[in-house]
């Protein structure tokens, strides 16, 4: 049997929460998860949160067997927190479970670009997941692939107008991303 690839996701989850609140939208995890499954064997999933605060998810992600990261909130100091431990066990895994290749950062926040760059000097393939309206293109030129949460879900708004040129590197880098996992040629409705 062909060795599967295995996949890390980590949750900056009240980045992610606070951008559906905004958005006036709930998290549909189950997708999220789908679409990590359909690139390989997803062996460690962690979100990084005040539990207290996202209690109505909690079920939800244990559900889909996801290690819930308890961060406690009190006064500014929690800001960075949960960049802070996500980056930490990030780079923990690389040297711990040596058979994760992608690494999969589920948030919109730029500072991540930094571990990102880090990740990818390592090896790893890097995935990047987040809501349109709260990611910074930083982050999104970072990794070797991004999906925004709203195309998941199906709820992208498609009625705004597209810039040609971007377009065709956003298909660019989705070859790439195939090429890379050896699954060319592409079909077009995969792609």
């Amino acid at each position: 049997m062909e060795p599967q690839n295995q996949i890390a996701v980590f949750i900056d989850f009240e980045n992610i929460a606070a951008a559906a609140e905004d958005d006036h939208r709930e998290l549909e995890l189950g997708k999220l998860f789908d679409f990590l499954k359909n690139r390989g064997r997803v062996t460690i999933k962690r979100a990084y949160g005040d539990w207290r605060r996202y209690s109505r998810y909690r079920s939800e992600l244990l559900e889909n067997a996801v290690n819930l990261v308890q961060l406690y909130s009190y006064g500014m100091a929690h800001k960075n927190g949960a960049d802070i431990r996500l980056c930490i066990e990030a780079i923990e895994t690389v040297f711990t479970h040596s058979n994760v290749q992608t690494f999969a950062i589920v948030s919109g926040d730029s500072d991540y670009s930094s571990l990102i760059n880090k990740l990818r000097e390592y090896g790893k393939y890097t995935v990047g997941i987040g809501l349109r309206r709260s990611t910074s293109e930083i982050l999104v030129k970072s990794v070797d692939e991004f999906a925004f949460y709203e195309a998941l879900v199906g709820s992208l708004d498609l009625s705004q107008e597209f810039d040609v040129s971007e377009a065709h590197a956003v298909l660019l880098r989705a070859l790439r991303a195939f090429e890379q996992q050896g699954e060319i040629p592409v079909f077009a409705g995969k792609l």
